[in-house]
């Protein structure tokens, strides 16, 4: 006898009870304290002493990841754990979990918001992150180890936190609210808003060595969908499985997303405004906004000058040059002007031509180039196909050589099945002959279910001459054993008084009869025989 400790009960309830996703979130950054052997050289006294080890979250990603550590090595082999872990769609506010320096950034700002509300005489907001303000940071004793332990302190009638990294990092400059994180937000969201939504998880069943994975991913309509391999479905969130959940994916609220796949901010879907067509009378060097943002970006050489335009209209231009009769005394100006950008562009045009006329050497010699590259590309790739053909040639012949192999596998399985079936026979019928003729009635009733069986499995060869005679000396040997029994209970019925079967035997011989079947177990015996083993009152 023993008795079982109840720690043996305790770690059992621990490994088996579920948690949930907050009390994962607050053991991983639970104040550890380090064993001896794992004792911390001090440089100020130099000696190695004992501390405690925490972990914080100093800045938060845009995207959140969390992964359960769901294997552990134990005994040398890599063991999962199928606890549950309950989580809610609700959304997560991480700022408990972080350092002292950016949480107190979250709580400055969640004081001032106590503050303007108290001036307006509106109700107090509470937020998420209040609700960490109650939470306590330690067991409430003191490890002695300055810096490496964040106390709470009172302070304006709120609760702050206290670090030594407060004082070299401070979490506000210049009278604003640092943003540690500083992620690319939407216009008008408060930064310190630290709020996360849940937006796909991963689960995985099996072991380490061979498992799978399915995934469930919430679509902007609010709708969430199973991927698993090829197959996708609309699902419920509650159909995930918490015993296997391995990895929760939070997205931060308020981000936007499009200046994460756009970092420079161009968006070339939209045109942007255009600007003013108007130019100043009398100067026609002065460069008149008539293109749009989109014309700029579509031309080849995008430029400002009206008379570049594709839908130049010479009554407007002449008219914004000469809007009044005042403005005609500058008309010998404007001609000269013209003249002179008229022979700029000629020069140009002439400039051009030159420089196409030496580059179309250049580019005849590059396409020629390019044409005996293309030349050994295209030799490279009949190479690489004829030996693609023989690699496909290679393993056709493999696969059938594997086929057959597996049909000669089969074949030989199906044989050496045959043989330990029909061994089992011919052994069965030489014991049962045995046992029949010592009337070792209850070996022989087993002994006959078993080699019914493999009779039932050798059906299949039942043409075979062999097998065709085993199984008529099966049933031969089973008609002598029939006949055997029902003289032996005959004789015991006429003479009682000789030495014969003891009634034992003649009981188990009835467990013979019912194996056999009806064909002996209801031939009817002689009714007068019977008679005097019993009480006169049954036959009445």
């Amino acid at each position: 006898d023993y008795i079982e400790h109840s720690s043996v009960s305790e770690t059992s309830r621990q490994m088996n009870e579920p948690v949930n996703l907050k009390r994962c979130l607050e053991a991983f950054t639970l104040e550890e304290r380090l064993r001896d052997e794992e004792r911390v050289f001090c440089p100020n006294c130099h000696s190695h002493q004992i501390c405690c080890k925490k972990l914080q979250i100093w800045r938060l990603p845009p995207i959140l990841i969390v992964h359960l550590k769901r294997f552990q090595l134990i005994g040398g082999r890599w063991m999962k754990s199928p606890k549950a872990v309950h989580f809610t769609l609700d959304p997560l506010d991480p700022s408990e979990y972080l350092a002292a320096v950016p949480r107190e950034a979250v709580l400055n700002r969640t004081a001032s918001l106590r503050k303007i509300d108290h001036n307006d005489n509106t109700q107090t907001c509470h937020t998420d992150s209040e609700a960490y303000l109650t939470l306590p940071l330690s067991d409430g004793q003191d490890s002695g180890f300055s810096g490496s332990h964040e106390n709470i302190a009172n302070n304006g009638g709120r609760r702050r936190v206290v670090s030594t990294s407060l004082s070299t990092h401070p979490p506000s400059k210049w009278g604003t609210i640092q943003d540690f994180h500083e992620h690319k937000l939407i216009p008008d969201h408060d930064p310190l808003d630290l709020s996360y939504r849940l937006y796909a998880a991963v689960c995985h069943s099996g072991i380490m060595g061979g498992g799978h994975y399915v995934a469930y991913a919430c679509h902007d309509d609010g709708k969430w969908y199973c991927y698993n391999d090829s197959s996708c479905k609309e699902v419920e969130p509650t159909q995930i499985d918490p015993h296997d959940i391995y990895m929760l994916l939070y997205e931060r609220i308020g981000l936007d997303g499009s200046k994460y796949v756009n970092p420079d901010g161009v968006d070339s879907g939209e045109d942007s405004a255009s600007s003013s067509n108007s130019t100043p009378s009398g100067d026609p060097d002065k460069k008149s906004e008539l293109f749009s943002e989109s014309d700029k970006k579509n031309c080849i050489c995008p430029s400002d000058d009206p008379l570049d335009h594709p839908d130049f209209n010479e009554v407007d231009y002449i008219n914004k040059l000469f809007p009044n009769e005042q403005s005609l005394t500058s008309i010998d100006d404007i001609i000269n002007n013209v003249k002179s950008r008229i022979s700029n562009v000629d020069d140009e045009i002439r400039t051009s031509l030159h420089q196409q006329n030496a580059s179309a050497k250049e580019g005849q010699e590059a396409l020629i180039e390019s044409q005996r590259a293309i030349q050994q590309l295209f030799n490279k790739i009949k190479v690489i196909k004829s030996l693609a053909e023989e690699s496909e040639s290679n393993v056709c012949e493999i696969t059938r050589d594997i086929k057959q192999l597996d049909c000669a596998k089969r074949n030989l399985t199906s044989a050496i099945t045959t043989l330990n079936h029909l061994h089992m026979f011919v052994d069965g019928i030489e014991s049962l002959q045995h046992f029949a003729k010592k009337r070792q009635y209850s070996e022989t009733a087993n002994l006959i279910e078993g080699i019914s069986n493999v009779v039932l499995h050798l059906q299949t060869f039942k043409e075979v001459p062999h097998i065709q005679g085993f199984v008529t000396q099966f049933q031969s040997v089973q008609e002598s054993l029939g006949k055997q029994i029902l003289q032996d209970f005959k004789e015991s019925l006429e003479n009682p008084s000789r030495t014969g079967p003891s009634m034992n035997e003649l009981g188990q011989s009835c467990k013979v009869l019912d194996v056999i079947g009806h064909t002996y177990r209801n031939k009817p015996l002689n009714l007068q025989l019977v008679k005097p083993i019993f009480r006169p009152i049954d036959f009445e």
